[in-house]
Parts: structure tokens; C-alpha cells; sequence
């Protein structure tokens, strides 16, 4: 409402009580007054009001506030309101018996321009989503944080409130306005089902540069192809370009029906093995194999090798494996920097997932292991499958079939002994902790070889095993397979197989 200014009441105001009603005429009333903004900008002819809170005896005032300038040529009071005259700044006091406020007033030359924009033009959700459109609203094209007034003009398909989130009601398409003074945008919300429109991949990988087609199933009409992140991966025709790290989902669009794929974008890719050993060069960045790789022959060298880094300083980036495999690695080719020898030295924060390491190979080795020597990162939905693992003679050392060193995280993962010729200490997951730690959703497939222990050296610190489990047989592996393998491996018993990483079927 306003009246000499905008009178605007709020309770949250009041930090503290004041006084009850009067109990005689002598009593002073208890005031409460204070501008809502002591700073404000008018262009040359704007009209603007002062905004303020007068509370009398804890009641909304309607008595008028006395208003004054400093310099009339700059801002003028007509009326109880403000007014821009010529460019430049003028103080303004604002009254109230013996109360006095103080107001900053900018004056423009040029007029001030409000703009309205959406995120987006369109937005496309599923009823069941969580679903929200935001709009920014600029001041001569700076952003403010000013809220735009949101609306629906169909309110049987989406309803809107005040902070731009949807109640999806029902498939269709609805329109969403946004308004703040006089600037206004609008954007098209679609509410929607899947039917119709079928992909060949509902998720891929591929690194920065990367391009990869999709292939869209549909009965007829015209697909429309869009991404929600085109500085993650544009798409064009069905073919999808990879700008840069991170995720984002593509759309393959025909009427009201749709399907989606979610893009995953590491920084490099790798290709070869000489590609695969460059991660050396980079210990930070994010890695996503693109193939199988055979060492078969290759003198091999750890990534991130302990003796080179040290405990702390190893790869602290991303490798996915993205279900392929690394195969016949033999950690006992590199003499130089000892025995302490894995895939990975030392996982400093770094993580390995979605990597199947087949035909491992190693000879009188000292402090290894299937993926790492260190983990003080993630290793998960990784399956290790060795060939010949002997362990030197003596109890301070073993081969953990994940780890040496567990300091970090090792989830859902599969060790398969069961065609390996081992000999030494031989642990199923690991090697030796020095730190409470966590194993979940694994399994130590033995296959009547004598692996003694999922962890072969405590140092008397607690290890909590959920959901691991050290089998004999197949038949055991598959009446043990926790519920959560269901989302990252394929069961086939048929070949009677392990199970298998779903993209290394």
C-alpha cells in the first residue's frame, strides 16, 4: 500500500518487545522506524517511494513521515514521493517526531532497464520429477537479486509458486511467465512420458573432443535432438560431441514422447597403452579407457609408483575403466623401484572404477596388489582375475587381491582366484590396513585354491566386512550376490561365469 511512501509491516522485524498499550496519557508511545533501503537509483524523470517500517506501540502507523532533500535540482519530493530531476546524488532525510533516517539517492541520465530472462526456453521433465524454472531479472544488464513474480497459464498441467517450483499435475505442455515491474519473459515447461521413442544407449563415456553416435528407435515424425548442458556435450543428428568435463543428459524428442541418455565426460581418453602410461604425466586429471588394452610382453611400470611419489603425493584424478579391461599385466617386470608393485602405486584421493583386470601376473612380490599397492582413495565395481601370484616368503608381506594398503573405500568388488596359481600370503581384498575402514558389497571367489583371509593382516585395528563373501564355488558366488550388484553387473548362468561388468558384456 502506499501513502507518503510504501508502509510495509513484518513481524520478523521486531527483534524485541515494545512497550504494552498506554496506561495513561503522560506515556510516551514506543516508536519502531527504518527504511527497508537506505541506498536508491532513479533515472532522470523516475518516480520512486521511500520504504519504510513505522511501528507505534508495536501497531502499523498510518501517520506520514517527513521527507526532505538535500538538493531539490537533484531529486525532488512531489507528493510524498521522490523524483530524478538531473543526474548526480542528493541525501535524503526521512522523519518521524524525533526519529531521523538517512536515504542515498543516485540520479541517472540514462533510463533504467529491467530484464526478465528464463535459464532456458524450454524444460522438459517427467511427472514424477522434482521440478523447478528459475528466471534472472538484470538492472541496465547487471544481475540483481531481484525475485521475479512466476505464473501458469495452464494450472491443470503445472502450478508454480513463488520460488519457481513446479507441481507437475499432468502430461502436456504449459507456458511459465515471469514478470518483474515492467519486464517479462516466458518459457515453455513440457511435461512428459516416455513411449515412443526408443535409444541404442541410455548412457555413455567419452572424454573431451570425443564423438559418439546415438541411433533413435521411433514409429515416425521428425526427432529433435537437444542436450541440457551444451558445454558438456552438444548433439547434432543423433551424434553427440564432447566439450567438456562433466555430465549432462542428450533427448531424443518425437511429439510429447521422448528418451533420454546421460553423458558422462572425462578430460583425456585412452586409447593405447603408451596412452595409458601418459596418466603418469597427469595425476590429477580424469581418465576414461576406451578399449581393451593387452600388456602381453610390456615391461611395466606402476602408475604413481610409491617409491617415485610417496604415500601422499599419488593419483589423486578419475580412471574409469568404463567396462573394459587391462590384461596380462606382470608387476614383476619392474626391478627398479622394488617389489611393491600394482596397477596404481598409490591412490592419493584418486578413485578406479569400472576396470576388469584379467591375466594378472607377478613373481616374489612384496606389498601388492590387484589395483593399487596404497588405496587412500575409492576402488569400486572392479574385477580382478589373476593368473599367477606368488608372494615372497615372509609374513610381513601379501597380495591383496584390491589392495595391499587399505586406507580408503572398496565397494563392489569381485576377486576371482579360481584359475590362478598362487603361492605365498595370498589375501582375498587385501593385504594389510593400518586404519578402520569399510568393505561392502564384495566377493572372493576362490575356486577351491586356499586363500586364507579376505584381509590378511589387521594390525589389530576393527574391519567391518558387509556383505562380503569368500566362495568355493560358482554356485556359492550366485546365492551370496548382494541385491546392489544388480545395477553394475550382468549374471549369466548359463556360460556359468562370474559376474561381469555390464559394459564388458
Amino acid at each position: 500500500m502506499k501513502k507518503l511512501g510504501i508502509y510495509l509491516f513484518c513481524c520478523t522485524l521486531l527483534l524485541f518487545a515494545v512497550g504494552s498499550a498506554w496506561a495513561c496519557d503522560k506515556k510516551e508511545k514506543e516508536i519502531f522506524f527504518e527504511l527497508l533501503k537506505e541506498e536508491m537509483t532513479l533515472s532522470v524523470g523516475e518516480v520512486g517511494d521511500v520504504e519504510y517500517v513505522l511501528l507505534v506501540d508495536d501497531e502499523k502507523s498510518e501517520d506520514e513521515i517527513g521527507i526532505t532533500t538535500s538538493d531539490s535540482n537533484i531529486v525532488s519530493v512531489e507528493n510524498g514521493r521522490l523524483k530524478g530531476k538531473t543526474a548526480g546524488h542528493a541525501k535524503v532525510l526521512c522523519s518521524y517526531k524525533t526519529e531521523v533516517r538517512e536515504l542515498s539517492v543516485n540520479v541517472v541520465s540514462e533510463p533504467i532497464g529491467y530484464l526478465v530472462e528464463f535459464e532456458k526456453d524450454e524444460y522438459f521433465f517427467y511427472p514424477e520429477e522434482d521440478a523447478a524454472v528459475s528466471a534472472v531479472v538484470s538492472k541496465n544488464g547487471v544481475k540483481t537479486d531481484e525475485c521475479a513474480t512466476y505464473v501458469s497459464y495452464d494450472t491443470e498441467i503445472a502450478e508454480i509458486d513463488e520460488n519457481g517450483r513446479l507441481n507437475l499435475k499432468s502430461v502436456g505442455k504449459v507456458l511459465i511467465g515471469a514478470e518483474y515491474k515492467s519486464a517479462y519473459d516466458v518459457c515453455t515447461v513440457y511435461v512428459e512420458t516416455y513411449g515412443g521413442v526408443g535409444l541404442d544407449k541410455n548412457y555413455l563415456k567419452t572424454a573431451v573432443g570425443g564423438k559418439i553416435e546415438l541411433t533413435a528407435d521411433f514409429e515416425n515424425g521428425e526427432i529433435v535432438w537437444s542436450s541440457d548442458n551444451e558445454n558438456v556435450a552438444k548433439v547434432d543428428d543423433g551424434v553427440v560431441t564432447a566439450v567438456g568435463e562433466g555430465k549432462t543428459n542428450v533427448y531424443a524428442r518425437r511429439g510429447s514422447a521422448y528418451a533420454r541418455c546421460e553423458v558422462e565426460v572425462f578430460g583425456k581418453a585412452i586409447y593405447t597403452v603408451s596412452d595409458f602410461f601418459a596418466i603418469d604425466s597427469d595425476l590429477e586429471a580424469s581418465y576414461c579407457l576406451m578399449n581393451d588394452l593387452d600388456f602381453e610382453g610390456v615391461a611395466y611400470k606402476p602408475i604413481a609408483h610409491y617409491a617415485v611419489v610417496g604415500a601422499a603425493n599419488g593419483f589423486k584424478g578419475v580412471f574409469d575403466g568404463c567396462g573394459h579391461s587391462l590384461k596380462n599385466i606382470d608387476l614383476s617386470s619392474v626391478k627398479e623401484f622394488g617389489d611393491s608393485n600394482a596397477i596404481f602405486g598409490v591412490l592419493s584421493g584418486g578413485t578406479v572404477k569400472n576396470v576388469n583386470v584379467i591375466g594378472l601376473k607377478g613373481e616374489n612380490l612384496k606389498y601388492s596388489g590387484g589395483i593399487c599397492n596404497i588405496n587412500s582413495g575409492s576402488v569400486y565395481d572392479c574385477f580382478v582375475k589373476p593368473a599367477k601370484i606368488f608372494s615372497a616368503d615372509n609374513t610381513s608381506y601379501a597380495f591383496g587381491g584390491i589392495a595391499n594398503q587399505n586406507r580408503g573405500t572398496i565397494k563392489n568388488c569381485i576377486v576371482d582366484y579360481s584359475e590362478a596359481q598362487l603361492s605365498g600370503n595370498i589375501a582375498g581384498l587385501c593385504g594389510r590396513i593400518y586404519t578402520n575402514v569399510t568393505y561392502r558389497d564384495c566377493i572372493v571367489y576362490c575356486g577351491r585354491n586356499n586363500v586364507e583371509k579376505v584381509i590378511f593382516n589387521e594390525n589389530n585395528i576393527s574391519v567391518k566386512l558387509e556383505n562380503v563373501y569368500v566362495a568355493d564355488t560358482i554356485t556359492d558366488v550366485y546365492e551370496n550376490l548382494p541385491i546392489s550388484f544388480t545395477e553394475n553387473w550382468v549374471m549369466d548362468e548359463n556360460r556359468m561365469k562370474l559376474p561381469l561388468l555390464k559394459h564388458f558384456n
